[in-house]
C-alpha cells in the first residue's frame, strides 16, 4: 500500500496494519468512535455490475482487514 496524503509522505510504502490497526483512538467525551471504510472508483462508482469486489485489490483488502480488526462492532450494508 502506498500513502497518498499528506503530500510530504506521498508514495511511501505503508503497512496497513501499522497504519490502521494499532492507532490510539481515545473516545470523545460521552460519545463512541464511528469509523467508515469504503471503496470507490475514480469516477465515484461503488460497484461493477452490482458488486463491489471488482474494485478492490490486495491493498484494499489489507486495509479492510486491519480496520475490522480494530473495531468492537462491524455493521455491513
Amino acid at each position: 500500500m502506498r500513502k497518498l496524503y499528506p503530500p510530504s509522505e506521498a508514495g511511501a510504502d505503508v503497512d496497513p496494519i501499522a497504519a490502521y490497526g494499532d492507532v490510539a483512538r481515545p473516545a470523545p467525551d460521552a460519545r463512541p468512535w464511528v469509523v467508515v471504510d469504503m471503496i470507490s472508483a475514480a469516477d465515484g462508482a461503488t460497484n461493477i455490475d452490482g458488486r463491489s469486489g471488482g474494485l478492490g485489490g490486495a491493498g484494499d483488502k489489507a486495509v479492510f482487514r486491519s480496520v475490522r480488526a480494530a473495531a468492537d462492532v462491524i455493521l455491513v450494508g
